[in-house]
């Protein structure tokens, strides 16, 4: 296995700043086992647009080689942070986000941040599961692109030395996303969803 810490600093600056990694090998050599990446969404909402991106983000981790994994949100609630130190399913997800290899973040932009729901998922983390670990983002909002929800995800999970990816993902005017038979408007933002999950993969397999 690679340590992270002995891979040359150009090789693992292009890792998470979005080059090529042609003097790094491909991926398949880099490759041990199948990385597990933690899905969690910001809204309750079923089959809202971060439940619809989220799950176009989840095939697109599975095509480039990880292990998509979400937190069902309604099925296992969390409590806010602080209210039940003792609570079955906070317990279980400190559990599985201490174990996964990277994590996957969509949140709502609620009045210019990100939603309580996401913060409060954040909230019960801490560097112990997040610490040196990728993370890729995305938000959804009703009205222009902007990235006030990305960049305070980034300033929560700088805190807990998360290792963001440069690679993130917007979805403005959310009401006109969608064609009638599901798929995006935006064709070009199949791709970025794409080359978001790819280099989250490759983030992770260049620190192992």
């Amino acid at each position: 296995m690679t340590d992270k810490h002995s891979l040359p600093a150009v090789a693992f600056l292009r890792a998470i700043g979005g080059h090529n990694l042609k003097n790094c090998g491909t991926i398949a050599g880099l490759m041990t086992t199948t990385p597990k990446v933690m899905c969690l969404i910001g809204s309750m909402t079923p089959n809202g647009n971060g439940a619809r991106m989220m799950e176009i983000a989840m095939s697109a981790v599975e095509a480039a080689g990880g292990q998509a994994d979400l937190w069902d949100i309604h099925a296992k609630r969390l409590p806010f942070f602080g209210e039940n130190w003792t609570d079955e399913n906070v317990a279980e997800f400190k559990k599985q986000a201490l174990e996964t290899d990277a994590f996957l973040l969509c949140t709502p932009e609620y009045h210019g941040t990100i939603s309580g729901l996401m913060k409060n998922q954040i909230d019960w983390l801490s560097s112990d599961q997040f610490s040196d670990k990728p993370v890729a983002l995305m938000s959804t909002l009703g009205g222009q692109s902007n990235s006030n929800a990305l960049n305070h995800m980034r300033l929560s999970l700088r805190h807990v030395h998360a290792i963001v990816i440069r690679e993130q993902v917007m979805m403005p005017h959310t009401k006109q996303a969608w064609n009638e038979d599901g798929t995006l408007a935006d064709e070009g933002l199949q791709g970025r969803i794409e080359k978001m999950a790819t280099k989250l993969i490759e983030t992770v397999h260049l620190l192992r």
